[in-house]
Parts: C-alpha cells; sequence; structure tokens
C-alpha cells in the first residue's frame, strides 16, 4: 500500500487510446541534439541513437513508491536485452533531486545504466513524459516508437496485480528490434507527477 505522503504527487496519466507517441518527440529533423553528463561523468545523446539501434529513456524519482518498485524489473529488462541494439537510460526529471541524492538513489536500488538528471526538463519536453515511472523507446531516425508504462502491474491508481498481464516495454522493445511496428505505440502510466522546473 502507498504511504499517504506520497499520494498527493501519485496519479494516473491519461493517454487516448488511439493517441500517436510519434507526434510528440517529432522526426529526426525536428528533434534537438542534447547532450548530457551521466553519473560517471560521461558524455550522453540519449535521443540520438546510432544508426540500426534504440534507446530506452525510463524517467524516475528518487520519492515515488510505484517507480521504486519498478527497480527490480527495470534491472531485469535491462539485463534480458544484454548484447541487442538496444541502450537504457535512467532519467530524473525533478529539479529538487541533487547529485547526490540521485547516486545514493542508484545505489540503494542497485542502478548501473547511465543516469541523466534533467532539471530543466529537457528531455521531458522533447519526450512528452509526465509521471514517474514512464518508458520511452526510440528509433534512430529519431521518432518515438512506444511512450508509457512499462507494464500493467497498477492497473489504476492504489491497486496492484499479483503479476502483469501485458508486458508494454518489453513487448514495444521486441518489435523495435525486429524492425516491427509498435503496437500500442502509447500506454497509459500509473506513477507520481513530475515535478515543475524551478
Amino acid at each position: 500500500m502507498l504511504m499517504a505522503s506520497s499520494l498527493t504527487r501519485v496519479f494516473a496519466c491519461v493517454c487516448l487510446l488511439l493517441c500517436s507517441c510519434r507526434s510528440t518527440a517529432g522526426d529526426a529533423e525536428a528533434t534537438q541534439v542534447l547532450n548530457f553528463v551521466d553519473q560517471h561523468g560521461n558524455l550522453q545523446q540519449p535521443l540520438q541513437p546510432p544508426a540500426g539501434a534504440i534507446h530506452v529513456l525510463i524517467f524516475v524519482s528518487v520519492d515515488c513508491p510505484i517507480a521504486n518498485a519498478y527497480a527490480p524489473e527495470i534491472q531485469s529488462i535491462v539485463k534480458d536485452y544484454e548484447g541487442e541494439a538496444v541502450r537504457f537510460f535512467l532519467v530524473h526529471a525533478d529539479p529538487l533531486s541533487s547529485p547526490e541524492l540521485i547516486a545514493e538513489h542508484a545505489q540503494s536500488y542497485g542502478y548501473r545504466i547511465p543516469i541523466i538528471r534533467d532539471p530543466s526538463h529537457a528531455l521531458v519536453a522533447q519526450t512528452g513524459v509526465s509521471v514517474t515511472p514512464e518508458a520511452v523507446v526510440l528509433h534512430s531516425n529519431g521518432s518515438t516508437l512506444y511512450r508509457g508504462r512499462i507494464d500493467d502491474l497498477y492497473p489504476t491508481l492504489g491497486r496492484r496485480r499479483w503479476e502483469p498481464s501485458q508486458r508494454d516495454l518489453r513487448n514495444a522493445i521486441d518489435a523495435a528490434l525486429r524492425g516491427e511496428p509498435v503496437w500500442p505505440e502509447c500506454t497509459t502510466p500509473i506513477g507520481c507527477y513530475i515535478p515543475a522546473r524551478l
């Protein structure tokens, strides 16, 4: 059950059944080249997958109970796609989350993938995300193949299944790696508001 203090930040993001995620980030010409430095000091360009590869951005926050509950599944997904043409990035968009707090969070939950701070919401604006956890799958041509939930473990606010019945992010990655259309392109994530930038 969620802590009462966290419930104010938790909500269900409404996404129309037939919405298209492709129009959010735009095509390759419209997508900005954004450079970030990860937790190890390495330059990263999460919006620019190399040719033949895809990037997966997973937005999380240090104090969202639902996002934190997904840590084992996120790590399982990363492990299951080792050796594939896919790179994962964990994105923190809360401007109040300091590098030190994010590093402590990564250590507590065992994250080892590149971690990016997005306090100015440059990635939020480009991808159209609104909650944590929310995932985005990007094609090497700059288009958004998928945006939404990791799975349907949380079908509604305050309700959790024993096991997910739909593993949306895995399905999207599999389709993208096969070069097939991703369907659905957009799903409804259940999680916490991404705080406004300062």
